[in-house]
Order: structure tokens, then C-alpha cells, then sequence
């Protein structure tokens, strides 16, 4: 899978896809990753997953973990806008990432929803189901998951100057880049 320089050798009945499956993983926000699956909606098909299991198996092989678990994140978002659409794909890796570890303080939350507004979406409702189906209601993060979405309800329905800012924020957020951190 490697040559001796520590390049990775990828096969493809398409190769002319590798250069844009590398170029969507090496996207640094939503916006530009939605940009390219627009203009290359082959991204969402098998050949491209191939592609990138090939690299997640050369990560996973050379002691990468964190690298590995990256590639599967994309190849499982890749999935799931197959599946359904790009905002809800969007979203559900949101709460993926930014949610899974945050404890039970409306504190957090009012923080979390003030960095992420589009998590007000009328859509999140629908995102954090899916991702406690994926997980599985035994899950403990089920349990988190369910407080987030009640918590998200509830500040979704309060007046006052916190809320009304979030939700400016997400009015201004639907034509604004989005910015993700690396996952690897």
C-alpha cells in the first residue's frame, strides 16, 4: 500500500476521483465541502468510498488512530448526505463532535449554541434522532443526547436577549462559511 518514500498507493477504476476525494478531506469548512460535492456528486458513490477506505486502512496500518477515525467520519458523512441530504448531514456531525462530551450545564449549552447557532435549526430535532438511533437508546450517550435536544427545545422557546442572539446568529449563519477543526 506504500512505496518506499511513504506515499499511499491507491487503485481506482476511477482515478481521475482520487484527486477530489483528497481535495473534500482536505476541505476546512462545510461550505467548501458542499461546494465540491456539487460539482462532483460522484463523491457520494462507492468507488469514492473505496478510495478512501484505502486511505483509512493506510492510517489505521501505520499506528494513526486519530487519522483513521477521521477518514471514517468523512466516509460516514459521505453516507449519510447519500442518504438524505448535505444540512442534515452537516448537522448530525456537529452534534457528533460537539456534543458528545459536554455534560449536563445549560451553561455549556447557551456557550455551545452561541458558537453554533445553526443547532437551532428546525431540523437539529431531526439530526439528534438519528444520531440516537445510530448509537442506540442503551447508549449512555442516548441519555445526553436526550437532555441536549430538551435543553435545545427549551432555549428554542425562551425569550430573552441569549436566545434572540443565537438566533440571529443562525439567520446570519445560513449564508456564512462554516468552520470545522481538523478531525485528524
Amino acid at each position: 500500500m506504500t512505496d518506499h518514500d511513504g506515499e499511499v498507493a491507491i487503485s481506482s477504476t476511477q482515478p481521475e476521483l482520487i484527486p477530489k476525494v483528497i481535495a473534500f478531506v482536505q476541505s476546512r469548512t462545510y461550505f467548501e465541502k458542499e461546494q465540491i460535492l456539487r460539482q462532483h456528486p460522484e463523491l457520494l458513490g462507492d468507488e469514492a468510498d473505496h478510495i478512501l477506505e484505502q486511505i483509512q486502512g493506510y492510517w489505521k496500518s501505520a499506528g494513526n488512530d486519530d487519522s483513521a477515525e477521521g477518514i471514517s467520519t468523512w466516509r460516514e458523512f459521505l453516507r449519510r448526505v447519500a442518504n438524505s441530504d448535505f444540512e442534515l448531514a452537516m448537522l448530525e456531525g456537529i452534534i457528533l463532535k460537539v456534543f458528545v462530551d459536554v455534560i449536563e450545564r445549560r451553561g455549556e449549552l447557551l456557550r455551545i449554541t452561541s458558537k453554533h447557532p445553526e443547532l437551532l435549526s428546525d431540523r437539529t430535532d431531526e439530526a439528534i434522532l438519528f444520531v440516537k438511533r445510530k448509537l442506540g437508546d442503551e447508549s449512555p450517550v442516548a441519555e445526553v443526547l436526550d437532555f441536549i435536544r430538551t435543553a435545545i427545545q427549551e432555549q428554542k422557546s425562551r425569550k430573552g436577549p441569549i436566545r434572540d442572539e443565537a438566533l440571529k446568529r443562525f439567520d446570519e449563519s445560513k449564508n456564512k462559511v462554516w468552520r470545522v477543526s481538523d478531525l485528524f
